[in-house]
């Protein structure tokens, strides 16, 4: 079975698409893999799109995305080693004619560019294989991945390297 996993990574928010195809040529399946807030927290929300935001711990390791690490984020104190970058997309791909080593994090600590955009693709992609219960099945997968219009030069290379 061939999946296709399309991730659409914008300035401010995140979504994805999803296509099984049952090897027959007109026997496809399309669909959107929610993203949900799993957080003890009031704001309980499910949405197909969530803002494009990435927590990480100390050490690099990815932590959350979207509406959990905004929600992780502020239970965090102000002493946290965390990195939480916001609006990295634009940072990444439209603040500048070439694309930069390092992304700066809120509190001003810097990561690898290309650490964070793959720590972010392997998140997602892990995300949409959980919640749409591929585990254990023989898959084929395929990807496709966006970057904004307003890309600088060596944009489609750098995600190429970074998935």
């Amino acid at each position: 079975m061939d999946v296709i996993i399309a991730i659409k990574l914008g300035i401010s928010h995140t979504s994805n698409v999803c296509m099984i195809n049952y090897n027959q040529p007109k026997d496809c399946k399309e669909f959107n893999v929610v993203f949900d807030t799993k957080s003890n927290t009031q704001l309980q929300t499910t949405s197909v799109t969530t803002p494009t935001v990435a927590l990480f711990d100390d050490k690099g390791a990815i932590q959350s995305y979207g509406f959990e690490a905004e929600i992780q984020s502020k239970k965090l104190d102000n002493e946290s080693n965390h990195l939480l970058f916001r609006e990295f997309i634009w940072d990444l791909f439209c603040s500048d004619e070439k694309l930069p080593e390092n992304l700066n994090a809120v509190n001003g600590r810097q990561m690898k560019s290309i650490d964070v955009m793959a720590a972010v693709l392997g998140y997602m992609i892990s995300h949409i294989k959980t919640e749409a219960v591929f585990q254990g099945l023989p898959l084929t997968l395929k990807y496709v991945l966006t970057i904004p219009t307003c890309a600088c030069k060596g944009s489609r290379t750098f995600m190429t390297e970074a998935a």
